[in-house]
């Protein structure tokens, strides 16, 4: 598959599980910046179109359509009709401008990376032991003592182009992913975040920064206690 193909089937769909794209992705890191760069865009535009439709819709379509025998309110309704589509396209092509190059948030990268995994773990039951997890912190110059769980996942990837650590640990309630980010990552922290199906939370620690992403009915005050206790940096 040539690399005109590939970003033809990724544009058409960023998550797509087509076998020739994603031995593409696991081959190439900027083909997976790109796979997020347009994940993210998808979300952002299904927010944008995601509008809520007023209790008195009923109501104000009965009573729109006996004004619409009015010649002047048809023009006036039309005018505000166009001046509403031009408002929707400028918004989203401003969206679409703060997403290239990626946003410049921290949320929006980690839900980024969680629904990325989400696909490529599914039939991963690979644990990860604790050993592997010291000798990819030591770059960044953190230890984890000890954890009561097991871990699924550590590898490093990129937020917008800074070396961070993504960790997924075990837990009762399900999966948490843990990003660990050193303090010149340059991203806005934020506080909690959430969407229809995760939500995070951001620990600002003296050495680095911690990014825990879980689904939305699970709790992340105990794993944020745990690593507050077991996570280390060298001073």
């Amino acid at each position: 598959m040539d690399e005109l193909e590939f970003r033809r089937r990724l544009l058409s769909n960023p998550t797509t599980s087509d076998e020739a794209v994603v031995q593409q992705l696991a081959a190439d890191p900027d083909k997976q910046r790109l796979q997020h760069e347009l994940m993210i865009l998808d979300q952002q535009i299904k927010a944008s179109l995601a509008v809520p439709v007023p209790a008195d819709l009923a109501d104000r379509l009965l009573l729109s359509q006996g004004l619409l025998q009015h010649k002047k309110i048809r023009q006036r309704r039309w005018w505000l009709g166009m001046a509403a589509s031009l408002v929707l396209v400028a918004g989203l092509v401003q969206q679409r401008d703060h997403l290239y190059p990626w946003p410049d948030d921290v949320a929006g990268h980690a839900l980024a990376h969680v629904y990325h995994e989400a696909k490529q773990l599914d039939n991963n039951d690979s644990l990860i032991d604790l050993d592997r997890v010291n000798l990819l912190l030591a770059d960044l110059g953190g230890q984890l003592r000890s954890w009561p769980g097991t871990i699924r996942y550590a590898s490093f990837c990129h937020f917008q182009g800074t070396r961070s650590l993504h960790l997924i640990f075990n837990t009762a309630q399900g999966p948490v992913t843990v990003f660990v980010l050193p303090k010149n990552h340059g991203l806005q922290p934020g506080g909690d975040f959430y969407d229809a199906q995760f939500h995070g939370h951001n620990m600002q620690l003296a050495k680095a920064d911690l990014v825990l992403v879980a689904g939305k009915n699970q709790s992340l005050s105990g794993i944020a206690t745990t690593l507050q206790q077991q996570l280390q940096f060298q001073i």
